[in-house]
């Protein structure tokens, strides 16, 4: 049997546009999602002495640098501030806050000064009125 030209025209004509269609919805429905492996849970243990001495001494070395900038700028530094510059272009802090190793999570920092109930899961606390950091809840 032999197809006439005409309807081979046609079917290719149709198989063009479907093969259209299959591509425009292809691309609108984008790419297969990735799988993402799981985050492995932190291995809970108590720190150590040695530990909590170095975090300490990292609150003690953030509390004199902005103090000092406290006393250049003869005012408090609000806690949003605390990684911004002054007006002359001074950053508050020589460094960024660093991550605290004994709190689980991203380096995170709250204003805190003692009297309300500390937040949890934070790195550090900042007190604007003392100018002082504190390392958050510890392992």
């Amino acid at each position: 049997m032999t197809v006439p030209r005409g309807s081979l025209g046609r079917i290719s004509i149709v198989g063009a546009i479907a093969f259209c269609f299959y591509a425009t919805w292809a691309a609108w429905r984008g790419p297969p999602p990735r799988s993402i492996p799981s985050t492995p849970s932190p291995i809970a243990r108590e720190s150590s002495a040695e530990e909590a001495a170095k975090v300490h001494e990292t609150a003690e070395r953030l509390s004199l640098a902005i103090q000092q900038t406290r006393q250049r700028l003869d005012r408090p530094i609000a806690w949003s501030e605390l990684e911004g510059r002054d007006p002359n272009g001074q950053p508050h802090l020589p460094y960024p806050i660093p991550d605290n190793p004994l709190v689980p999570g991203v380096s995170t920092t709250a204003a805190w000064c003692g009297d309300t109930p500390q937040p949890h899961r934070v790195d550090w606390l900042y007190c604007p009125e003392t100018s002082t950091f504190t390392p958050g809840v510890t392992q």
